[in-house]
């Protein structure tokens, strides 16, 4: 795992160039999204990023909303600790910037939209996330109690 160091204190999340690890993207406080598929497209994510602030490739799309120039490309999206070190990633494919407005969160941030393409971010995962992040995870055999959800009939 790699450590972020680029001032990332009560930042939860990191997007980096897929193409050139010097190429960061930004960080976030908060990104609603990536655990939940669009409806009808498999793999297709809307993420809302909060508290962000856009650089690299990323700054180059948010001028660009609205036009084929939004597309940023791939990219690794990171989920950081407490600490700002990556705990783990996630590839994801063609992010383009949809919409962009200032934030409430700071000065000189903005809260994003954009949408992406990730295959393997699980429904679900993000309570898990949160509880490594926080240090709550940390019982024997609390993963039972985090299995996927079913309904009566053992559907999920």
């Amino acid at each position: 795992m790699r450590t972020s160091g680029r001032g990332s204190e009560g930042q939860k999340y990191a997007l980096t160039s897929d193409e050139d690890d010097a190429d960061f993207w930004g960080f976030a406080h908060e990104a609603e999204g990536l655990f939940t598929p669009l409806p009808d497209e498999e793999g297709t994510r809307r993420v809302h990023l909060t508290g962000c602030l856009p650089q690299g490739g990323l700054l180059e799309s948010v001028s660009h909303v609205g036009s084929r120039r939004a597309l940023a490309g791939n990219a690794w999206f990171e989920l950081l600790d407490g600490d700002g070190v990556t705990m783990g990633s996630y590839f994801v494919n063609e992010v383009t910037v949809i919409d962009v407005k200032p934030s409430a969160c700071g000065a000189g941030l903005v809260d994003l939209t954009m949408t992406l393409w990730c295959d393997n971010a699980v429904g679900g995962a993000e309570r898990v996330w949160d509880l490594i992040r926080t240090g709550h995870l940390n019982r024997t055999g609390m993963w039972h109690e985090l299995a996927p959800r079913t309904d009566e009939h053992g559907c999920r």
